[in-house]
């Protein structure tokens, strides 16, 4: 966020010597970027709020802030490996899925935990 604000005070102080049809523009860009940057931030604020991991009878559905839903069935998980700040799940495929502990609820992990390690 800093940085889109220094670009933004470079960007103004060395477009004034230039047309003011390019210093709109340039004024226009900064502010989306600043409105977007701070969608994001609140949007990464209340992802804990948002369903980010689901699991079913024998499927867990994980869906990612870029809006992508992946769905894996839990017999296809091989191994499981907790870490200080995600749970790595290693597939049989040999691909690697991390959830994010960050992302959940306290009671989320715990329940989380509990279910993967059952299967695993």
């Amino acid at each position: 966020m800093l940085a889109i604000v220094i670009t933004g005070i470079i960007t103004f102080f060395n477009l004034l010597n230039s047309d003011s049809i390019k210093l709109v523009v340039a004024i226009i860009l900064q502010v989306l970027l600043v409105v977007f940057g701070i969608f994001r931030v609140i949007y990464y604020y209340n992802l804990p709020e948002k369903v980010y991991v689901r699991l079913e009878d024998n499927s867990m559905f994980m869906y990612k802030p870029n809006l992508q839903k992946k769905q894996i069935e839990l017999t296809n998980i091989n191994r499981v490996v907790e870490m200080k700040d995600m749970i790595l799940l290693i597939l049989k495929s040999g691909k690697e899925e991390q959830i994010h502990k960050a992302w959940l609820t306290d009671e989320d992990i715990l329940l989380l935990k509990k279910e993967l390690n059952s299967i695993s």
